[in-house]
């Protein structure tokens, strides 16, 4: 994935206390067992009780009158157990939806602005290597997984429409949910499990806060 760079900024945002502040959420697929965790923005994520899990390492957020640019700096803990399992023959897409929203005290936040991306994992046993297939962009591989995802979630630029019309001091949001699930499970997962689930990491939530 060609690393994109973000365009002279026409405004800066600023945190409110002078830090940003994550707020975690993990959707089970029943929507029970809700958990909210909140860190600081690079400082150490709190556990969680899932195997694997999305952290969210670094955001930036900049852009022109007319677009808007979320950098995200995505990871998985516990990666090389996703290795194992493309080496094994899964195949699994990762999607990540961003939403630009106005904070509004007494009614619903104002949605201003979204996009989803996705991308798909796989391995080249002829190759053998990795690879990463991105929409509107050239498939990348890397001998090493870890180095894959470094140069692609962990560099990710997500454009959002600017339509104008921010508000200065005015309170926003930016919430990205991300999750990832098998397109292809292993067979013999497949021949071995029962029932099973296509969920690999359920859907997670950043919230970062933001004053214009």
């Amino acid at each position: 994935m060609t690393s994109l760079s973000i365009p002279s900024i026409a405004h800066y945002f600023r945190a409110g206390a002078a830090a940003f502040f994550v707020r975690r959420r993990h959707v089970t697929a029943a929507g029970l067992g809700l958990a909210l965790f909140t860190c600081l923005l690079g400082g150490m994520p709190l556990t969680c009780p899932a195997e694997q899990n999305f952290l969210l390492k670094g955001f930036s957020l900049g852009g022109t009158d007319k677009q808007l640019e979320v950098n995200l700096r995505l990871t998985v803990s516990e990666e090389h157990n996703l290795a194992y399992m493309l080496r094994d023959g899964a195949k699994m897409e990762m999607t990540c939806h961003v939403q630009f929203l106005r904070k509004r005290t007494f009614w619903s936040n104002e949605l201003i602005a979204e996009n989803t991306v996705s991308t798909r994992l796989a391995y080249d046993r002829l190759l053998r290597e990795f690879v990463l297939d991105a929409e509107d962009a050239a498939p990348v591989r890397d001998e090493s997984f870890r180095d894959l995802m470094s140069e692609s979630w962990g560099n990710l630029c997500i454009p959002l429409d600017n339509p104008g019309g921010l508000e200065q001091d005015q309170s926003y949001m930016v919430k990205v949910t991300a999750d990832l699930k098998y397109m292809e499970m292993p067979p013999w997962l497949t021949r071995s499990i029962l029932f099973w689930s296509e969920e690999i990491i359920p859907a997670t939530t950043f919230e970062l806060d933001l004053t214009y």
